[in-house]
Formats: structure tokens, sequence, C-alpha cells
């Protein structure tokens, strides 16, 4: 960074050389860190919708049957007593 202020090669950095350069850097670094949080933040939403479905998989396996249950229950045509796919009302 500071080859890049040396614009005259001169070995020599005035503060008005350095100000564009310092304030490009430090835009670059907040940038770099927003978009780092940015990644975790959503790791942690992967992390955390994948953690509760290791913990209630059980939990989801039962509503998932019953749920079943109900639906094939509804699902019944009453005369061929097969089932079509669809409720209707």
């Amino acid at each position: 960074m500071l080859a890049l202020a040396d614009e005259n090669a001169n070995g020599k950095i005035t503060w008005r050389d350095f100000i564009p350069h310092g304030i490009n850097a430090i835009q670059n670094f907040l940038e770099r860190n927003k978009l780092s949080a940015k990644k975790k933040d959503e790791e942690k939403v992967s992390m955390k919708s994948e953690l509760l479905k290791v913990l209630y998989e059980g939990e989801i396996n039962k509503i998932n049957t019953i749920m079943m249950k109900r639906f094939e229950f509804y699902d019944t045509d009453k005369e061929t007593k097969k089932h079509t796919g669809l409720i209707s009302f």
C-alpha cells in the first residue's frame, strides 16, 4: 500500500498522497468484514435448521405419519374405497 501511495517513487509519501490509498484500504477491509459476517450468518441459519431437523426428526416423523393417515382417511372414495390422491369438500 505504501508503494502505491509513493506515486513518484522517491521513497517519500505525503499525507495527501496516502489519504486516497488509506481510505480505499479501509473501505476494502470493511467490505470484506461485512461479507464475512453475512456468510457466517448464513452458515448459522443453515446450521440451525439442520440441527433442528436432527433434534426433532422423531417428532417430525410421527406428525408425518399422523398427517398421512388423516389424508388417506379423507382421500378414500366412499363408493370404491380407493384413494384418488385428492380431497374434496
